[in-house]
């Protein structure tokens, strides 16, 4: 959003002035990463812009209603009343408010329709480019980043998952190329799940590139290569056989896993001098 109201930024450099400093998201070196705006200028951000807005907003907000349903269902028998008895966490309310979310500036399927119209619309006259070409050059400038990581089991993983996103991505790139806008407005909803799978894993992968963090190789692992990121999505491309034998071979190693839910959830590992934690 930043870029798409500063323009001007787009080919800013670190020397810039500190005004336009706060419009730059730097990388762990401070550079600029130019590898986060699609090439094309200005018209090709706004395209991406317009492509990532309703999507952002979809999924964020069926994600949420799922979410809070789980939080309500925690609590048993007082989740699903009104109470504040947990530190003002009324979760029945903010049940019913997140529902709104889906509603509020635009229905699932309204954004749908928006969507498809962001990717089929043309962005160079010139060229005939439309959207989703726009979405796939930035995919492949992300996912075609070299590593910062040494040789080693993190960067294996990383590595299967570009390929399993990048096949993921040419897999819905040939539908939304192939299918009139009647028949992408009809599978709206699919869409937007395969299209938010695939964006969210690019933005993983990148994250977890940068430093190797553990936890962020884990997730980018289980949201690609175990499908978590798939949940409740139809035929978001890949192998599901493949995804089925990744997470078998996960739950054999109980133990580990349990470890590293642990790890995510509270941002450090279990304290062995406590012992185990009572399930």
């Amino acid at each position: 959003m930043g870029f798409v109201e500063h323009p001007e930024y787009i080919s800013a450099t670190p020397s810039v002035s500190s005004s336009a400093q706060q419009y730059i998201t730097t990388s762990v070196d401070n550079e600029p990463p130019k590898y986060l705006l699609p090439s094309g200028g200005p018209l090709a951000v706004s395209a991406l812009f317009r492509v990532i807005t309703p999507l952002a907003k979809a999924i964020t907000a069926k994600t949420s209603i799922a979410v809070l349903g789980e939080c309500m269902e925690s609590l048993g028998g007082v989740g699903y009343l009104e109470n504040e008895e947990y530190g003002g966490m009324n979760v029945q309310r903010l049940y019913r408010d997140v529902n709104v979310l889906s509603i509020w500036e635009g229905t699932t399927n309204v954004l749908a329709v928006e969507l498809v119209r962001a990717l089929l619309s043309r962005t160079d006259a010139s060229s005939g480019a439309r959207g989703f070409n726009v979405v796939g050059e930035w995919i492949e400038s992300n996912l075609g980043m070299g590593y910062s990581l040494l040789s080693g089991g993190n960067r294996e993983i990383l590595e299967r998952c570009k390929v399993k996103t990048w096949a993921s991505w040419t897999q819905l790139e040939r539908r939304i190329g192939g299918r009139s806008r009647e028949e992408l407005v009809a599978g709206g909803r699919e869409l937007v799940g395969w299209l938010g799978y695939v964006i969210c894993a690019v933005l993983l992968i990148t994250d977890a590139r940068r430093d190797g963090h553990v936890i962020a190789v884990e997730t980018c692992r289980r949201w690609v290569l175990e499908g978590i990121g798939r949940s409740g999505m139809a035929a978001a491309g890949g192998s599901e056989d493949g995804e089925q034998a990744e997470r078998r071979g996960k739950e054999e190693q109980w133990g580990e896993r349990a470890d590293m839910d642990y790890h995510m959830t509270f941002g450090r590992k279990i304290e062995k001098r406590f012992g185990e934690p009572k399930l």
